[in-house]
């Protein structure tokens, strides 16, 4: 999936850049990648795929990128090789996944680790 390989290239990438920078200038982004309909109007989104995802940014760690549980099994089903955690309930529109791009390429061929 894109956009979870384009998160994973934009923490890693921002993970090198804040190596040589002190702690108060470092940019640390929390992403959040989600499976839903958008409606774009102009320049603005909107839409439960938007609110998700925002949901989903607050939850990531700084540095961190956050999934839904559609995006887990939408990779599962993928070459992306990705264990899967159920971090609130087994209903699939409360699971979230998130993930750590330590080690992970941008090919889709990367493993995804997810942390508990």
């Amino acid at each position: 999936m894109n956009a979870v390989q384009c998160a994973i290239e934009i923490q890693t990438t921002l993970k090198s850049e804040n190596a040589n920078l002190p702690p108060d200038r470092r940019l640390e982004f929390r992403i959040g990648v989600n499976l839903g309909d958008v409606m774009v109007d102009g320049e603005q989104i909107y839409g439960d795929g938007v609110n998700v995802a925002a949901r989903l940014e607050s939850l990531a760690e700084p540095g961190g990128i956050c999934v839904s549980g559609t995006v887990c099994e939408h990779l599962s089903r993928t070459s992306v090789s990705l264990s899967k955690s159920l971090l609130r309930s087994s209903a699939p529109e409360s699971r979230i996944c998130p993930i750590s791009s330590a080690g992970a390429s941008a090919t889709t061929n990367a493993k995804l680790a997810l942390r508990p």
